[in-house]
């Protein structure tokens, strides 16, 4: 909180809202010394100890008052209306919460009618929509998960009901295969990466007894490949949820105090405001990435993912691991260290890539070539990696064409465990 307030009273790109950092210690300085300073002089020691206390406690309230006068009036100058009070967000409606063997996990049978459901076991599901998993696992039944981050776990507007490529796939194969009751879940978290993915899985996700699990992930790996320091654990960039959690608990009590500047540094300003909201992730990263640097990293993924293909083996779980797409937008390339990036995550991406084809090849698992199968336009994708509802229903027929065939054949084997 400290370094937002210095970092706020400097001019910034957006906005000069305090004082520069001299002016504001300054007057703090001067005023401290007046009311500190002055009653020794001219009274005994005693009662200017009890002046300069009560002196100590004006002079703050005074500075305070002054601070927030600038703040409003200062406002008024640089956006031309009054300053506009952020609500305190509701922390019963978020939707995330720390946990104690992953950065953060998503809330347990969570209702959110703007945003997205969660069952029993964490899955998601589109508003109103919840389901319950059944567990033991009803007999008969072929259940499919989704593993991976926001690109399988968000859901995107589509006509009036919102969609996410695992709903439609499960829709499509039951159309396909309509003598087998099936499921399939979303299991995906915004934000994860392999590790957290792979140890999601082990913890929670397992206990749905699935038959399949798909795996599409890629983008989220890039910071951890990047950022100096690698360890394999993704220690060097990764931190607990619990941590920030608590400072947003205590920012919501300061937040009931009536200072327009106090509401500003706590809400209207990042990373808080992302925080409360799907990019969650920035709260539970450190360190800064070196975009020229060379990726390390690529064999802690391969991995993670060889460790969740013969966890699901041993357990006669069938993997299907798909490529990660990457859409470069030429429109938004204009900004040369916007392309640098670019040219930098198709870079890892495309290793990533090349592990997934590697270790399906080596493991005998399904493979779905989305990288190479869904055009890469505006049509598929509403950003460089979430697909728009066109590219959910592309994504979600690649997946339905190369699991339909196994559908049956694996129906007939043992459950897993």
């Amino acid at each position: 909180f400290i370094r937002k307030t210095l970092a706020a009273m400097t001019p910034g790109e957006n906005q000069l809202l305090f004082p520069a950092k001299r002016t504001f210690a300054a007057l703090g300085l001067a005023l401290g010394l007046a009311a500190l300073v002055l009653p020794f002089l001219f009274l005994p020691w005693l009662t200017a100890l009890d002046l300069a206390l009560v002196l100590g406690l004006v002079a703050l309230a005074l500075l305070v008052l002054l601070v927030e006068a600038w703040f409003r009036l200062a406002y008024r100058k640089v956006y031309g209306s009054a300053y506009q009070w952020v609500t305190n967000p509701k922390l019963d409606r978020f939707i995330y919460e720390p946990h104690p063997y992953l950065p953060y996990a998503r809330k347990a049978g969570f209702r959110d009618p703007d945003e997205e459901d969660s069952n029993n076991l964490r899955a998601t599901c589109a508003p109103g929509k919840n389901r319950d998993i059944a567990t033991p696992k009803p007999k008969g039944v072929f259940r499919i998960i989704c593993l991976g981050a926001s690109e399988t776990a968000f859901y995107q507007q589509d006509g009036e009901r919102l969609i996410s490529y695992p709903m439609l796939l499960e829709e499509i194969l039951r159309e396909q295969n309509p003598g087998i009751p099936l499921e399939v879940h979303n299991f995906a978290t915004a934000g994860y990466t392999s590790a957290e993915i792979l140890s999601e899985f082990l913890f929670n996700s397992f206990e749905s007894q699935p038959d399949l699990v798909i795996v599409y992930q890629g983008y989220n790996e890039v910071r951890a490949f990047l950022t100096p320091g690698f360890r394999h654990d993704y220690s060097h960039f990764r931190r607990n949820f619990h941590r920030e959690w608590q400072r947003i608990k205590t920012f919501g009590f300061l937040g009931r105090l009536p200072l327009a500047f106090l509401n500003f540094l706590l809400w209207d300003s990042p990373p808080t405001r992302k925080i409360m909201g799907r990019d969650l992730h920035y709260a539970v990263t450190r360190g800064k990435m070196d975009i020229d640097a060379a990726p390390v990293g690529l064999d802690t993924l391969r991995r993670n993912l060889r460790h969740l293909i013969n966890v699901c083996q041993a357990n006669r779980i069938e993997v299907a691991l798909s490529t990660f797409c990457h859409f470069m937008d030429p429109a938004t390339l204009d900004d040369p260290e916007r392309r640098r990036w670019e040219n930098k995550v198709r870079e890892v991406v495309l290793a990533e890539n090349q592990i997934m084809r590697e270790l399906a090849r080596q493991h005998g698992a399904i493979l779905i070539d989305n990288f190479a199968t869904i055009p890469q336009d505006k049509r598929h994708f509403r950003d460089k990696i979430h697909f728009t509802a066109q590219g959910m229903r592309l994504m979600a027929a690649n997946l339905a064409e190369a699991i339909s065939p196994r559908l049956e054949q694996n129906r007939a084997g043992p459950g897993p465990r």
